[in-house]
């Protein structure tokens, strides 16, 4: 559980870098700091998406849903970045690439949970591979 954990951590501390390259992006390109977040928080999803399907939970893969069936599970659960949006209103007044820092690590222990309980979750009567 630990090896997943510090996996998953990694993946998502890589997933700021097209979030946050995406912000500056948009915002540079005169979008609103909330279009910019919310489109952003989409790029992030998807690195991650990519990142725990080859590296936290491969092994699991094989035991778990169906490919389309994780990657909408794990989309809906990567939504649950869109909460950092309240979060960033309270803290745009410290800049949005901090309140966006901020905000993705609040969250982080939610979306693990989640991710590994159910997207990744072995489904019964599959059989497990050694």
């Amino acid at each position: 559980m630990k090896k997943k954990i510090f996996s998953f951590s990694v993946v998502c501390a890589s997933g700021l870098l097209p979030n946050i390259v995406m912000t500056k992006f948009l915002l540079v390109m005169g979008a609103s700091p909330y279009l910019a977040i919310a489109v952003a928080v989409q790029s992030g999803i998807i690195w991650n998406l990519i990142g725990c399907e080859m590296f936290v939970w491969r092994s699991a893969v094989d035991k778990a849903r169906s490919l389309p069936a994780r990657w909408f599970a794990f989309v809906l659960v990567g939504e649950t970045d869109l909460l950092r949006i309240p979060f960033m209103i309270l803290l745009l007044g410290n800049g949005v690439i901090l309140a966006s820092i901020v905000s993705s690590v609040v969250l982080f222990t939610v979306r693990f949970t989640i991710t590994h309980m159910y997207v990744y979750k072995a489904v019964k009567g599959v059989e497990t591979t050694a």
